[in-house]
């Protein structure tokens, strides 16, 4: 296990189509309360849609559900790609009973595309009905895009009177 090491984090995975080996291309990791949450985001003038949805909605401090996609990038898809990001934000807090605030949005893939959106919706509602704390691994498989490996790591350290638990994943050099 990895992301989802520390406990009350679960994921889960969908195939909606984006990819075109057909293997799952939506990841949901989901903490079972609300979490304290920051990110680094590019410093790139020209960002996709979820990168834009994701900084307003991380500046609150707050996060309990990440949604990424693997295949298409949403990125330089104009208005469209916006309202692509904010329906997965809706998607994932209706399936998943969660304030709106808490979700943020990842796509990583080919640029230019738009994605198929009711797909994509409709696989976080399935992804939703399947968490678990052992879907970890196949979560970073589905965040793969050209990556040779998934990328993982998990951390623990006795404190005194608590023991901390870190997990974690990535996709690319980041």
């Amino acid at each position: 296990m990895s992301v989802c090491f520390p406990r009350g984090y679960r994921a889960a995975t969908a195939c909606c189509g984006m990819k075109r080996s057909g293997k799952d291309d939506l990841a949901l990791l989901v903490s079972d309360t609300p979490a304290a949450a920051a990110g680094m985001f590019t410093r790139n003038a020209v960002v996709a849609a979820p990168v834009t949805v994701s900084r307003r909605q991380i500046a609150g401090g707050t996060a309990q559900v990440v949604v990424t996609n693997s295949g298409l990038a949403n990125a330089c898809t104009g208005e469209r790609g916006l309202s692509d990001a904010w329906a997965m934000v809706d998607a994932a807090a209706s399936a998943l009973a969660v304030p709106r605030e808490h979700v943020l949005v990842a796509s990583t893939g080919v640029i230019g595309k738009p994605l198929p959106i009711a797909s994509v919706t409709s696989g976080i509602g399935r992804a939703a009905n399947r968490l678990s704390a052992g879907l970890g691994a196949r979560a970073a498989q589905a965040i793969r895009t050209t990556d040779a490996y998934p990328k993982t790591a998990r951390a623990e350290l006795a404190a005194v009177g608590a023991t901390v638990r870190v997990g974690g994943w990535r996709r690319g050099p980041g």
